[in-house]
């Protein structure tokens, strides 16, 4: 029993002196509020993310930096004369005392946070906690406008990267439209009715040039024939037929070889003619008028002249229609290659278009943040300086050094007695002899061990009332600041 209580009052007087002998802690907290925008997302919205969780985790990222914090210790002089501290060890201890957290939504659904800091006094405690709040708000607003000015900066890029971009390709495009300006697909209508035209021109150039040449043939045989040229004046019908025939022989001349039956039909009916109206003129010589030789080659010149034309009009025409019809097999190809520009230009457009309106938008979102109208952080609770301190809970401190006393004595004294081999009992002597006792006598205390029993006794005792006698001036240390009221003078620890 001694044992057990001087293990147990040992062990629970250095849990309790420790207990009450630990530096107080004290813990000041502050709650930031979420505040949602001020001006309605439909009128206008800030272009910076509002995700509070994440907007609070990487603003606490950046007020923990170990810069920011060793800058707030020695601010408020949370260390003292730290001359056995680096900067790491200062931000390390630093951040074990702050604690920023996020707090459940209330009723209407506005999110808010928690900033606290240990301290060994309330008012260091306090005005740390501000300093962190604080930190924070100013933090968040640096971040936001930063971000906004950031989205600003990215689409007046964008912008002039894609003007550029459309500059780029007008000037191609135009370039493309120059070189390639007679095949182009827009005029690929008026060109095949160009050629279309073309080739009834030169359709009737070579009909016409035929009718030359047959009325030069005429002229000439008649001439030769009857030494003279028709007479200028009204014609007679065999002369109308003739001509019809010989227009008709010309006609049917491109369509017909010369061996056709049409063509052999149609010849054979002018030479009657021709004899007809020779005959004609060789009855009734006095109907017609000599003519010099000088105006058939008027007449002749004439034709000549004509034909002439008729060849380089041909010729004009010829390359004419095969520069269209060149163009116009280049046409499909130029389509294509105008087309896959057109389309760039189209989607560039369509980016620029929305690049600048997107543009207005971080634009006014920037206004927003510049002028705080967006989501932002308030103050709800400053910090004060807490009235009792946060740790160490000197009760369970208490009540757990003396379960421990208890259970420590309990196993000094279950290991004693384990360890213990003195026969007590008949059956232990059995075992260790072999012999069977014939009777048990039992302990005959003297009066020196009932001596020694109450000088033991009185020891533990006198060990209660030391115990006791140091709690209660602990207790009073701490309680009224020193222990002179005892009558004791010493001065505070």
């Amino acid at each position: 029993m001694p044992y057990f209580a001087g293990v147990a009052i040992l062990i629970a007087t250095a849990g309790i002196v420790t207990a009450i002998l630990l530096p107080p802690t004290y813990r000041a907290s502050s709650k930031i509020l979420v505040e949602s925008p001020q001006i309605s997302a439909d009128l206008a919205r800030s272009t910076v993310a509002a995700d509070s969780s994440s907007q609070i985790q990487v603003i606490t990222e950046s007020i923990l930096t170990t810069a920011s914090l060793v800058s707030l210790a020695n601010q408020f002089d949370v260390y003292g004369n730290r001359e056995n501290m680096t900067d790491l060890d200062v931000a390390q201890d630093m951040q074990k005392r702050i604690s920023i957290g996020q707090l459940p939504a209330d009723l209407r659904g506005a999110a808010s946070f928690e900033v606290s800091f240990d301290a060994e006094t309330p008012e260091l405690s306090a005005v740390v906690t501000n300093e962190l709040a604080n930190r924070i708000l100013s933090e968040n607003i640096r971040q936001r406008t930063s971000r906004a000015g950031d989205t600003l900066d990215f689409f007046k890029q964008e912008v002039t990267r894609l003007a550029g971009n459309l500059k780029d390709l007008e000037g191609r495009i135009l370039a493309f439209k120059n070189e390639n300006s007679e095949a182009l697909p827009d005029s690929l209508d008026f060109r095949r009715n160009q050629q279309s035209s073309q080739q009834e021109r030169l359709q009737l150039l070579v009909r016409e040039e035929a009718t030359l040449r047959s009325r030069k043939t005429n002229l000439t045989e008649a001439f030769e024939t009857y030494g003279r040229v028709p007479s200028s004046g009204p014609q007679t019908p065999q002369e109308k037929l003739l001509d019809q025939l010989e227009q008709t022989l010309a006609a049917q001349s491109g369509m017909f070889s010369a061996d056709s039956p049409n063509i052999t039909a149609i010849k054979s009916r002018i030479a009657a003619v021709k004899a007809e109206i020779a005959a004609s003129a060789k009855a009734d010589s006095t109907g017609d008028v000599k003519r010099p030789a000088s105006d058939l080659d008027v007449e002749l010149a004439g034709i000549d002249d004509r034909l002439s034309f008729i060849t380089q009009e041909k010729a004009t025409i010829t390359t004419d229609l095969a520069d269209l019809a060149k163009s116009i097999a280049a046409t499909p190809a130029n389509e294509a290659v105008l087309n896959a520009l057109e389309r760039d230009y189209d989607d560039v457009k369509t980016q620029h278009s929305a690049a600048v309106s997107r543009l207005a938008e971080a634009s006014t979102g920037e206004q927003i943040e510049l002028r705080s109208k967006g989501e932002r952080l308030t103050i709800l609770e400053p910090a004060v300086a807490p009235q009792r301190p946060f740790s160490p809970n000197r009760t369970r401190l208490a009540l757990l050094s003396i379960f421990a006393g208890l259970v420590a004595g309990g196993g000094v004294v279950a290991l004693m007695e384990y360890l213990n081999k003195t026969v007590r009992r008949p059956v232990q002597l059995n075992r260790a002899l072999h012999i069977e006792p014939l009777a048990v006598i039992p302990i005959i205390r003297t009066k020196r061990d009932r001596q020694r029993q109450r000088i033991v006794a009185g020891m533990a005792l006198a060990a209660g009332i030391v115990v006791a006698v140091v709690l209660a001036l602990v207790v009073v240390h701490y309680t009224t600041g020193s222990i002179n009221g005892l009558g004791i003078g010493v001065a505070k620890i």
